[in-house]
C-alpha cells in the first residue's frame, strides 16, 4: 500500500486568508511541515472553534507520528462531524490498514468509495490489499502437519531457484534466463501458497524475489503479509525495513527496528541497520550511538569496533577510529576486514609502508568483496610509494574480477596518471570516469582541481 503519510498535503484543509497566528491555519502549517508534536496542541485549540478541522489535523500528526489508534480516534471524531467527507474515510481505512484492522480498512476505503465514485481507481488498490490481508488473519490455531509440510517443501523449492536467480545476475548470465527462473519461482510460490495461503516463509520469499526484481511496493506488501501471519519472527521486520529504508521511508523502516529490539533487545542486527539509516542521514551522532549499543552487546566480539571504526573513518575521524580498529585487531588478528580499513587509515595517514603491510594481508586473504576493496586501497598506498606499474597492475587485476565499479577503477588510473606528471592522460580519465558516472563525486573533485 502506498504510504498514505507521504501525501499530508492531500486533506480537508482549505486555504485560508486569515492570519498565519490563527489556530486552523497554525494546525494546517505544521501538519504539511511534519511538525506533529507541535501540531497535536495547535490543532487541539482549532477544534475549539472548527472541530472538523481540528480533529483532521490532529488524525494526521497521529498518522506521522505512526500512532495508529490515536488516529483511528481523531478520524472518528471528524466523521462525527462530517460523514459524507471521503478522504476521512480513506485515512481512517489506512490508520486501521497499519493498525492490522484489516477489515475495518476495507469498510472504509468502499465507504470512500461510494461517498466519491471518482476516488474508485485510486482506491481500488488499498480495498485489494487491505481484503489480501483480511484473508490471511487471524491465522488458524491449527494446520495440519501434512499440508505445513507440503507448502514448505513448495517454498524452499522456490527458495532455491531464488538463490540461483541472485547468482545468475551476479555473473551477469542472459536476462531471458534469469527472467525463466523468475517465472519458475513464482509459480513454486503459488504452489505453495495454493496448499497452505499461511505459509509466512512463501511470503517473505516472494518479497525476496519481487526486492531482486526491483518491484518495492510488491516487496513491501509481501512481506507485510508474512508479518501478519508471524508476527514475532524478526528476519521480516529485518527485510522489511531494509526496503522502506532503500526508498527512504525512515520512519516506517525505523518502526520496523524497533519491533526487531522489542522481540529480541540482544539482537544486534536492529542497531547495526538504524545506525545505517542514521547515518543516510547524516545523523551520525545517533549512528555512533547504536554501534556503541552492538559493542556494548558483545564486547569481546570484534565485528561491533569494525562497524564503528567504518562509521568514524567516513566522517573523518580518523583518530577514534584507529582506536577501533586495533581493538578490533587485537580481537581478531586475521580480520581482513579490519586490515583492509586500517590499510585506508595509513593511507589517509601516508604511512604507505603500513598500509601496504595491512592491505596486503587483507588481499591474501582472498575474502569475498573485501581482498577487492583491500586491493582498490592498495593502489593508493602503490601510489604513495611511486610504484606505479603495481599500482596499475592491481587495477588491471580489479577490473578483470569485475566487482568494483568501472568508473571508480578509471579514476584510480587517473590518479595514477597523475602522480605520474601525466596531466593530459589524467584528465582524460577523469572525464571518462564522469561520462560513464555523472554523479562520481572523485572525478569531478579531481577535475576541478584540474581547472587553471
Amino acid at each position: 500500500m502506498k504510504n498514505i503519510i507521504l501525501a499530508l498535503t492531500v486533506s480537508l484543509f482549505t486555504v485560508m486568508t486569515v492570519g498565519a497566528q490563527n489556530p486552523l491555519v497554525l494546525c494546517q502549517n505544521q501538519v504539511r511541515a511534519q511538525q506533529y508534536e507541535a501540531a497535536l496542541a495547535t490543532c487541539e485549540e482549532a477544534a475549539k472553534t472548527n472541530a472538523l478541522y481540528g480533529r483532521h489535523g490532529r488524525g494526521m500528526a497521529y498518522m506521522g507520528l505512526m500512532q495508529w489508534g490515536n488516529a483511528i480516534t481523531e478520524f472518528s471524531a471528524a466523521i462525527a462531524v462530517n460523514g459524507r467527507a471521503a478522504e476521512l474515510f480513506i485515512f481512517r481505512g489506512n490508520a486501521y490498514y497499519y493498525k492490522g484492522d484489516y477489515r475495518s480498512a476495507v469498510g472504509d476505503f468502499e465507504r470512500a468509495v461510494m461517498l466519491e465514485p471518482r476516488a474508485a481507481a485510486a482506491v481500488a488498490p488499498m480495498i485489494a490489499q487491505a481484503k489480501a490481508m483480511s484473508d490471511i488473519t487471524p491465522v488458524p490455531e491449527k494446520i495440519s502437519n501434512t499440508t505445513i509440510r507440503a507448502s514448505l517443501t513448495a517454498s524452499l523449492e522456490a527458495n532455491n531457484l531464488v538463490i540461483s536467480r541472485s547468482v545468475m545476475a551476479l555473473n551477469k548470465e542472459p536476462q531471458t534466463k534469469i527472467e525463466a527462473v523468475e517465472k519458475q519461482a513464482h509459480a513454486k510460490i503459488d504452489e505453495a501458497l495454493k496448499i497452505n495461503k499461511y505459509n509466512a516463509h512463501a511470503y517473505s520469499i516472494r518479497g525476496s524475489l519481487y526486492k531482486a526484481q526491483n518491484k518495492l511496493d510488491l516487496a513491501i506488501f509481501e512481506y507485510s503479509k508474512a508479518i501478519a501471519i508471524e508476527p514475532k519472527e524478526i528476519n521480516h521486520y529485518k527485510y522489511r525495513a531494509e526496503i522502506y529504508a532503500e526508498g527512504k521511508n525512515y520512519p516506517f523502516a525505523l518502526a520496523d527496528l524497533a519491533k526487531m529490539t522489542e522481540i529480541d533487545p540482544k539482537s544486534n542486527q536492529a542497531y547495526l541497520d538504524r545506525a545505517r539509516i542514521y547515518s543516510d542521514q547524516k545523523k551520525d551522532d545517533l549512528a555512533y550511538a547504536e554501534l556503541t549499543k552492538v559493542i556494548e552487546l558483545a564486547p569481546k566480539d570484534a565485528f561491533g569496533y569494525g562497524m564503528r571504526a567504518s562509521h568514524l573513518m567516513r566522517r573523518g575521524d580518523l583518530e577514534r577510529a584507529i582506536a577501533d580498529l586495533n581493538t578490533q585487531l587485537t580481537l581478531d588478528p586475521k580480520s581482513d576486514f579490519g586490515m583492509s580499513m586500517r590499510c585506508e587509515y595509513y593511507n589517509k595517514k601516508g604511512n604507505y609502508a603500513a598500509a601496504l603491510k595491512d592491505c596486503t594481508g587483507a588481499v591474501a586473504k582472498d575474502g569475498f568483496l573485501t581482498a577487492d576493496n583491500a586491493m582498490f586501497e592498495r593502489v593508493t598506498t602503490y601510489i604513495g610509494l611511486k610504484k606505479y606499474d603495481l599500482a596499475l597492475a592491481d587495477v588491471v587485476a580489479l577490473e578483470k574480477r569485475n566487482m568494483i565499479a568501472a568508473d571508480e577503477l578509471t579514476v584510480k588510473r587517473g590518479l595514477i596518471l597523475k602522480a605520474q606528471g601525466k596531466k593530459a592522460d589524467a584528465k582524460a580519465a577523469f572525464e571518462a570516469a564522469l561520462k560513464s558516472n555523472p554523479k562520481n563525486e572523485n572525478a569531478a573533485k579531481e577535475l576541478a582541481a584540474m581547472k587553471p
